[in-house]
């Protein structure tokens, strides 16, 4: 019987291999947690995307297991960002399917596709730099309406990570 720590490492290593040719990249899964169903949270199957004439996505498909966490890694202009800015609806004529939780979200604004519980922060732009930490915490729960359920998730956050206070 192996013992925990060899047990994680060995599906470590058999989650994080790169695919090979003609597979479909399939993140690492993690527990999910508690009463959470299981199966694929976000799916993109042959994605395709332009900017003008530049075709910058090629038939992209990757499934990402609910509960898993993920880093989407590359070269400058590999795509990274444009997989980014398609999922989050910010790239109009995008082909394909891209799928949260099995509704279909490509063909949405990118404010339905917010609604859905897709959130885009790009990073190192400083664009919501003169807002406190509070302000930018807050901006994140802009679509919900059970204020006192983000109060509660506000101050889980700030237990989490009490330097936000």
């Amino acid at each position: 019987m192996q013992d925990r720590s060899t047990q994680e490492q060995t599906t470590r290593e058999q989650t994080t291999r790169e695919p090979a040719i003609g597979e479909h990249a399939r993140a690492p899964q993690v527990p999910a947690a508690a009463g959470a169903a299981g199966g694929d949270a976000l799916t993109l199957d042959k994605v395709n995307a332009k900017y003008a004439d530049n075709h910058v996505l090629h038939d992209v498909s990757l499934a990402v297991p609910r509960g898993s966490i993920v880093a989407i890694m590359g070269a400058n202009g590999a795509g990274k960002s444009s997989t980014l800015r398609a999922i989050s609806g910010q790239i109009g004529g995008t082909t394909g399917s891209i799928r949260l939780d099995g509704q279909e979200l490509l063909g949405k604004a990118a404010c339905q596709v917010a609604a859905a519980g897709v959130a885009h922060c790009p990073e190192g732009r400083q664009v919501f730099g003169p807002m406190t930490v509070r302000e930018n915490m807050l901006l994140g729960a802009f679509t919900r309406r059970d204020q006192d359920a983000v109060g509660r998730d506000l101050e889980r956050m700030f237990a989490l990570f009490p330097r936000l206070r």
